[in-house]
């Protein structure tokens, strides 16, 4: 089902079924079983259940998405990493602007930390840029594996180690460093 007009009440969406909207229609509690497909918006409502939720436009996340999630290639997803809970497989752009990464990112896509970027799990197959803010190792993270590309500009920071462990492994392809802006 393609919608066009607002979600109003809680809405179930069954196995093998979908449901394409932008995010700005949901106004209540999706329990979603089949697919998700959201094109473009702002999603402030909570999506659960046992199916796929599909980002396949610019959306900003500013609530729980506690499901498998995907990115598709050349779109965006926006939210602090407190919101995603589920593993997330990223082939597009994972937009962080702060809190605690606590579910794994794969995928091939980038994920951009805008903030300060606890990371409780692992990146993997990811390009990592940091601009601004940090990223933060935990004492739960093991790695950031596969990377391709790991890039820091203008006052990001990757702080590796934390008060009882440091990161065992980082893969790194290139690890360009962009001091121009200090």
């Amino acid at each position: 089902v393609t919608l066009n007009s607002i979600i109003s009440q809680a809405a179930v969406v069954n196995a093998t079924k979908s449901l394409t909207t932008t995010a700005d229609n949901i106004e209540k509690t999706i329990t979603n079983i089949g697919t998700v497909n959201l094109n473009v918006g702002t999603l402030a409502q909570t999506i659960t259940g046992s199916g796929t939720t599909v980002i396949d436009g610019d959306v900003a996340l500013n609530t729980i998405i506690s499901q498998a999630t995907v990115v598709n290639t050349a779109k965006s997803l926006t939210t602090n990493a407190d919101n995603i809970g589920f593993a997330l497989t990223n082939n597009g752009t994972v937009n962080l602007n702060g809190g605690t990464l606590a579910q794994t990112i794969s995928g091939s896509g980038t994920t951009a930390i805008g903030g300060d970027v606890v990371l409780a799990n692992n990146l993997t197959n990811q390009n990592i840029e940091i601009t601004n803010g940090s990223l933060i190792a935990n004492s739960t993270t093991d790695y950031i594996g596969n990377t391709n590309n790991l890039t820091i500009t203008n006052n990001g920071i990757l702080d590796l180690s934390s008060d009882d462990k440091t990161i065992n492994t980082v893969a790194v392809n290139n690890f360009p460093i962009d001091n121009s802006a200090t």
